[in-house]
């Protein structure tokens, strides 16, 4: 099904950034994205998607998990950032 090979076009930004963090030794944010992409976004949409839409749409469940981890993305990156000050005087 199509559907489910979908998820690869945004799988790959998940890991990069994972792999960003890890190198960076930012390991909090990077914990999290693995987590949320391999076990708590899958669980929770293999749950309810059937629920909502039917046995088929199953298919979509790891589209929709790598989508709802590249959402993270941004929030996870403004939280382990640390601001630069800006008074240079």
């Amino acid at each position: 099904c199509p559907a489910y090979f979908f998820g690869f076009i945004f799988a790959g930004w998940g890991i990069l950034y994972i792999t960003y963090w890890q190198s960076i030794q930012k390991t909090v944010p990077a914990l999290i994205l693995s987590i949320a992409r391999a076990f708590i976004f899958p669980m929770i949409l293999l749950l309810f998607l059937p629920i909502l839409f039917g046995a088929e749409s199953i298919w979509f469940a790891h589209s929709a998990a790598e989508i709802c981890s590249v959402c993270l993305i941004p929030f996870l990156s403004k939280v382990s950032t640390p601001r630069l000050n800006n008074n240079l005087s």
